[in-house]
């Protein structure tokens, strides 16, 4: 039941004021609610391409006599500059034959104690390696190529082949090298090199001719951190938003008050 009251024109702008600060009031609630979702789901950057759909690097690092005995930190940049951005990789370490040493699909934390190999001792000397019994020393780039190329087929998945070596190959393996190159071509398997020494040619001209002239080095898309969770601008955002939300509840309590009339 209604009540005629005799002052209601005399309220009506103050009727329509309250109405339209309750609707703009309400409209940035829920802005923020929308901003909110929004700042939720990003943004994020993409994922390095070895990462994406259980891809995996698969470093084929040379332990031959030239390279361990004197390039350990060499090896551990390059080690680390090829999975910056990765989550999981696969290794094949060779010298005259290859060892699979990691599946593809390894965590990256696992590299850890693989690289204590490859850091001096007080002495400047380097620590007994595992693989040092069953290696005579020599360069076959080929062995372990293929032993990458046939972990990633055993096991499914997509990838891309990173050669970490001084390239000092043997003359007898350009023919094997040439035929375990042109497998990964065909199989649409990508390839990198990184030489060690940065000076290191040995077989350029063979890995530039099958896969190009930009096969040395990693492509910047590759060296791109992955974005880390729970860090950057979303904190700052989402507090801001907060903060935009709290005072529109204060500006409803001061300014969108009940109507109150008192007998003269």
């Amino acid at each position: 039941m209604t009540l005629p009251l005799a002052d209601a024109p005399a309220l009506r702008p103050a009727s329509l004021r309250t109405a339209a600060v309750r609707l703009a009031l309400a409209a940035l609630a829920a802005g923020c609610v929308a901003a909110a979702f929004a700042a939720s789901r990003g943004p994020t950057a993409a994922p390095a391409a070895a990462g994406i759909g259980g891809a995996s690097v698969e470093i084929v690092l040379d332990v031959s006599g030239s390279v361990a005995d004197r390039t350990g930190v060499a090896i551990r940049r390059a080690l680390a500059r090829a999975l910056t951005g990765v989550h999981r990789f696969g290794l094949v370490v060779f010298s005259d034959v290859a060892e699979e040493v990691e599946p593809p699909g390894t965590p990256v934390r696992e590299l850890g104690p693989i690289l204590r190999y490859f850091r001096p001792l007080r002495d400047g000397s380097f620590p007994f390696n595992p693989w040092a019994l069953g290696f005579t020393g020599g360069t076959t780039v080929s062995a372990g190529i293929a032993a990458a190329r046939r972990a990633l087929e055993r096991r499914g998945r997509r990838g891309r082949v990173v050669l970490i070596s001084d390239l000092a190959d043997g003359p007898l393996d350009r023919m094997p090298l040439r035929r375990e190159l042109t497998a990964l071509a065909r199989d649409s398997i990508g390839f990198r090199v990184l030489p060690i020494p940065v000076t290191a040619v040995g077989a350029l001209p063979l890995y530039r001719g099958i896969f190009g002239r930009h096969v040395v080095g990693l492509p910047r898309t590759t060296l791109r951190a992955a974005p880390r969770r729970g860090t950057g601008a979303l904190p700052i955002v989402l507090i801001g938003i907060a903060a935009a939300a709290a005072a529109a509840l204060a500006a409803r309590e001061l300014l969108v008050a009940s109507l109150r009339w008192r007998a003269a």
